[in-house]
């Protein structure tokens, strides 16, 4: 079986340790690399070659380029800092080796297929399906990827051992009764309250607002959109020159009943494979850079009722009207001027804030009351239905620092002045519900799991920083000014 898998190890590789060929670094600023012989760190004398470096990093970049499609960016990569992650990964992984070699811990060929087998993309109802596993491999082969993956089968030996490393590292960490009751009744308890709130923004001035307005009008922006209808004929496959031929013949024959005046709305919703055939193929209105490329252009270049020719897209074959067109703008003050106030507020209105939040907090103090301390600045006061520490509160910019203040709290009683970045609060408790305990059998063992997890990737992290702080560790790049694109 392993030697079946060897030679088929491409698809293994590529899905499991993340080859992400066809990523490729470039450098900005070449002098973030120290040229060592290649050599990326020194880990307790240990040598990283940059290639590893670049490996791991390339699998954060692919990691992230899923996810943030196409907002991805370089500044985006630089305020998540994936170098700096990609650094301390090697760091993690050398470390973990070295005590893994130390305990003279060992992978067998039965693991090896065993790791291999666990993957779903490999098994169908549960269990491994050979067949998945051959179409995997062909198409890998059929696209020309070439990898060492003798090197690759290494380090899915290795990965296996880091794993056994780390649950040595993590065992005989435990989870007590009382550990699962009190975070049951944390979680699930819930309490009513009531809060007054000072804005700071109830402090700005209309002439300040506008003041603003006026300095920052390139905010304010609207660039130029057009509003489209469109008729999409599919092409689900475009390395099928029959479907691609089929799609472009039914494109052509809904052309000429337009050419002939037939009703694009009801074509729209006859022919097109696209859900906005519901709408007669309506789009709204969109800007540039929101369409595929070739779309976006035909349907920029139209006029008012006008139709494209047949447009190819990365879809298939679209047929465009175009309904309408609005010319970039600055958007009205009376638009932006609640979003203005955020941006607006300067320590001059905190400040104001702050000294109005002091007043109520002495007034609450005299005459203990809530409602009668807010009614003297026509504050107004807020009631909250039940909630958690897990429920997020609409409205409150830091449900965190309120909830604490909150869930502090006895029935009754009004919470001293909560700051937080936007503004102040004065809470009161209403009531504490009882925490239903019936359910706490139901769900009493997923939540030891949930909280052993937690436990023991804590230890493992604190184990690693531990371990770090000892390690002799060199580093010959910068992370920071090398760059996956």
């Amino acid at each position: 079986m392993l030697k079946y898998m060897r030679n088929n190890l491409k698809v293994i590789m590529w899905i499991i340790i993340g080859a992400f060929l066809g990523t490729i670094f470039v450098s900005w600023g070449m002098g973030g690399i120290q040229q060592q012989q290649n050599i990326a760190a020194k880990i307790n004398g240990t040598k990283i070659p940059l290639t590893e470096y670049y490996e791991i990093l390339n699998r954060y970049y692919d990691f992230y380029r899923k996810i943030y499609g196409k907002n991805f960016s370089p500044e985006l990569l630089k305020k998540l800092n994936v170098e700096k992650m990609a650094m301390d990964q090697v760091i993690k992984d050398t470390i973990i080796d070295k005590k893994a070699e130390e305990l003279g811990l060992s992978v067998s060929d039965e693991e090896v297929v065993n790791y291999i087998k666990s993957f779903d993309i490999f098994q169908t109802d549960g269990k491994f399906d050979p067949r998945k596993f051959s179409q995997a491999s062909q198409f890998m082969e059929a696209n020309g990827k070439k990898v060492d993956w003798i090197e690759k089968e290494r380090q899915v030996r290795k990965d296996i051992i880091r794993k056994k490393m780390e649950e040595i590292i993590k065992d005989g960490i435990t989870v007590s009764d009382k550990e699962i009751e009190f975070r049951y009744l944390y979680e699930n308890e819930e309490i009513k309250a009531s809060y007054i709130f000072i804005d700071p923004k109830a402090f700005l001035t209309e002439k300040k607002i506008k003041e603003y307005y006026s300095k920052n009008e390139k905010q304010f922006e609207e660039p130029e959109k057009v509003k489209a209808s469109h008729i999409l004929f599919m092409v689900k496959n475009s390395d099928n020159a029959t479907e691609e031929r089929e799609a472009r013949n039914k494109a052509e024959k809904v052309m000429a009943e337009i050419k002939k005046g037939q009703d694009f709305a009801k074509l729209a919703k006859t022919y097109s494979e696209d859900s906005s055939k519901e709408k007669g193929g309506d789009l709204g209105y969109f800007s540039r850079g929101t369409m595929d490329a070739n779309f976006e252009r035909a349907a920029f270049a139209l006029k008012i009722g006008e139709v494209s020719q047949i447009i190819r897209s990365e879809y298939g074959f679209h047929i465009i009207k175009l309904l309408g067109r609005k010319e970039a703008q600055i958007k009205p003050f009376e638009e932006v001027k609640e979003n203005i106030k955020y941006a607006a507020v300067t320590d001059e209105e905190k400040n104001q804030a702050k000294k109005q939040a002091e007043e109520i907090s002495k007034k609450i103090l005299a005459e203990k009351d809530l409602s009668k301390s807010a009614g003297s600045f026509k504050i107004p006061v807020i009631n909250l239905d039940y909630f958690n520490r897990s429920k997020f509160i609409s409205g409150i910019y830091d449900n965190k620092k309120f909830k604490e203040g909150a869930f502090k709290l006895s029935k009754g009683s009004i919470s001293p002045l909560i700051e937080t970045e936007d503004g102040f609060y004065f809470i009161k408790l209403l009531e504490r519900k009882q925490v239903n305990l019936e359910k706490f059998t139901q769900t009493k063992d997923e939540l030891k799991n949930k909280i052993l997890q937690e436990k023991k990737d804590s230890y493992l992290e604190n184990w690693f920083e531990d371990i770090r702080k000892k390690s002799d560790i060199k580093l010959y790049i910068n992370p920071g000014r090398e760059q996956a694109i």
